[in-house]
C-alpha cells in the first residue's frame, strides 16, 4: 500500500479570511506518497488561491495521522499524553471519541485520565509505555519487555473506559483516574502498582445502584439488555447462598440466554451464514457450547513468520489447551467410493482436519514460547501437552442413510487428536440443556419442601421424645 498521510494546518497560518460560514479553523489535507513522488488530496482550497506551492503547504502543516495498510492507522495525540501516537488496529476511519482532524479524545478528561490513570496502575513515567494500541480484532492485553509496556486495549474496552471518564467527570478527576487504574489492575495484577482507592469504590457502586431505574427498561436496546443480563448472570453466581430467590433467577436468566442463543443459532443455520459470522457466534457463546473451558483467546498465532491462527485456543480450569476450529454447517463431509463401497472424507473435511493437525502441531512445537506469550497477556499458566482438537463442522442432514452414518462414525472414531462436532449436534444438546432448566426449578422446590417437611417431623419427634423423658 502507498503511505498515506493526514495533515492539518490553522487557516491563520494560510492567509485565509476567518468567516463565520468556516466550520473549522484548520484545514486538513491526505499526501499519498507514490513511487514517482507524492500528491496531495481531499483539499477544500485552491494552492493558487494562497499563493502557496504543494512542498510550501505541507511544511507549514502538521502530521496528526497515517496509515501503514488499510485497517491500520498511526494517529498523533498531545504532547502530554501518555504515549505520542494510539494506533488504530482494525480501522479504516477514526473511531468514535477521536477527533476527526486530529487533536486527540473528544474529552480532555478522558486524555488527562488515561495518562495519570495508567501512571497509578504501574507506578512509572511515561517512557514506559512504548506502544498503545486500540484493536477491532484483538482481546486487552498488557505485554512487557525490557521494562517497557506494550498496551493492547480492545474496542469495546476503551469505550467502557472512555465512558467511565466521562461519568466520573462529575464526581471529580480523581474517579475517571481511579476508574483507568482499577480497570488494569483487576485485569492485569502481575504488573500493577496500584493500591485501590475505598472511596473510588463506594462512589462507583452508589453510581451504579442510582442508575437503576425501571423506566430505563423500555429503552434499552437488544444488546443492552444482553450486557444487563450477563452482569446479572455474574452476580447471581458470586452469590455464594443459593436461596430459593437465587436459585430461580439463576435458572430464569439461564433459560432467557439460552432461548436468545437458540434463536440465532437456528436463524443463523436456516441461511448461508458466512464462516465469520459463526466464528463470531461462537466467540460469543464459547462457555454455553462447551462448559469445560474457562478462558479463549481467538486467532493466536502459533508460529512465528507465516499466518498460523485457529479460531480459538482455550484452556479449562487446570490450565491445559485446546484447539478449536469452526468451519461452515454446509461444508460436505463424506463423498462415495464405488470401487470400495464405502465414504471416505470430503475434500472440505480432509483438508479441515489437516489444518486442525498442523494446528496441533505448531502448537506442540511452539509451546514454550506460546505459554510464555499467554501468560503475559493473560497471566495464566497454561500448559500444551498434547492438546486436543475440536472442529465444528457439517450436520445430519447429508448422512441420510445407515450406511452413511456408520461409515462417518468409523471415520470420526479413527482421528486420534481430533474430535468431529456436529453443527445440528450441538444445536440439539442447547435445546436438551434449555429443557433441563425450565424442568429442573420445579424439583429443586419439591426437593426443599420434602426436606422442610423432614426437619418438622424430626423435631417433632425429638420434642415429644423430651417431654417423655420429663414425665417419667
Amino acid at each position: 500500500m502507498n503511505r498515506i498521510t493526514q495533515l492539518r494546518v490553522s487557516i491563520l497560518l494560510l492567509n485565509i479570511e476567518i468567516t463565520p460560514n468556516r466550520k473549522s479553523n484548520t484545514v486538513v489535507f491526505l499526501v499519498t506518497e507514490v513511487d514517482d513522488g507524492a500528491y496531495v488530496s481531499n483539499l477544500e482550497i485552491e494552492l493558487e488561491e494562497i499563493h502557496m506551492s504543494k512542498n510550501q503547504l505541507v511544511q507549514k502543516s502538521e502530521v496528526y495521522a497515517y496509515h501503514t495498510d488499510l485497517r491500520t492507522i498511526h494517529y498523533k495525540m498531545s504532547s502530554n499524553f501518555i504515549t505520542s501516537e494510539i494506533i488504530l488496529d482494525g480501522f479504516q476511519t477514526f473511531p468514535t471519541h477521536f477527533y476527526k482532524n486530529g487533536g486527540g479524545f473528544t474529552e480532555y478528561i478522558s486524555s488527562f485520565a488515561f495518562t495519570e490513570g495508567l501512571k497509578e496502575y504501574m507506578g512509572v513515567g511515561n517512557s514506559h509505555i512504548q506502544k498503545l494500541t486500540i484493536s477491532n480484532n484483538k482481546s486487552t492485553s498488557i505485554r512487557k519487555l525490557k521494562g517497557k509496556f506494550s498496551i493492547n486495549l480492545h474496542h469495546d474496552d476503551f469505550e467502557k473506559l472512555f465512558t467511565l471518564c466521562i461519568i466520573g467527570k462529575r464526581k471529580g478527576t480523581s474517579l475517571s483516574i481511579n476508574s483507568i487504574a482499577e480497570f488494569f489492575h483487576n485485569r492485569f495484577p502481575a504488573f500493577s502498582k496500584y493500591s485501590p482507592d475505598q472511596k473510588t469504590d463506594s462512589e462507583l457502586k452508589k453510581m451504579f445502584l442510582s442508575s437503576l431505574d425501571e423506566g430505563l427498561i423500555d429503552k434499552l436496546s437488544k444488546a443492552e439488555i444482553e450486557k444487563v443480563q450477563e452482569f446479572y448472570e455474574k452476580l447471581l453466581g458470586k452469590n455464594s447462598e443459593k436461596h430459593d430467590f437465587i436459585l430461580r433467577n439463576v435458572l430464569k436468566v439461564k433459560q432467557i440466554s439460552l432461548d436468545s442463543i437458540l434463536d440465532d443459532f437456528s436463524e443463523k443455520l436456516a441461511k448461508k451464514t458466512q464462516e465469520s459470522s459463526w466464528q463470531k457466534f461462537f466467540e460469543k457463546n464459547i462457555f454455553i457450547f462447551d462448559s469445560r473451558y474457562i478462558d479463549f483467546l481467538p486467532k493466536f498465532n502459533l508460529k512465528s513468520g507465516r499466518k498460523a491462527e485457529p479460531d480459538f485456543l482455550v484452556y479449562d480450569i487446570y490450565g491445559f489447551v485446546d484447539i478449536y476450529e469452526i468451519k461452515r454447517p454446509d461444508t460436505s463431509l463424506i463423498r462415495y467410493d464405488n470401487s470400495h463401497d464405502n465414504y471416505y472424507w470430503s475434500n472440505e473435511m480432509a483438508e479441515a482436519i489437516g489444518q486442525l493437525e498442523k494446528y496441533i502441531f505448531w502448537a506442540t512445537e511452539n509451546r514454550t514460547s506460546i505459554q510464555h506469550s499467554i501468560k503475559m497477556d493473560r497471566g495464566q499458566e497454561v500448559s500444551i501437552i498434547k492438546p486436543r482438537g475440536v472442529l465444528v463442522i457439517g450436520t445430519n442432514m447429508e448422512l441420510n442413510d445407515s450406511k452413511k452414518r456408520e461409515d462417518f462414525k468409523i471415520l470420526r472414531a479413527s482421528l486420534k487428536n481430533i474430535e468431529i462436532i456436529l453443527f445440528d449436534e450441538m444445536f440439539n444438546s442447547l435445546q436438551n440443556l434449555r429443557k433441563v432448566t425450565t424442568n429442573v426449578f420445579p424439583l429443586i422446590r419439591n426437593v426443599q419442601k420434602l426436606t422442610v417437611m423432614v426437619v418438622r417431623i424430626l423435631t417433632d419427634i425429638m420434642t415429644r421424645t423430651s417431654i417423655q423423658g420429663k414425665e417419667k
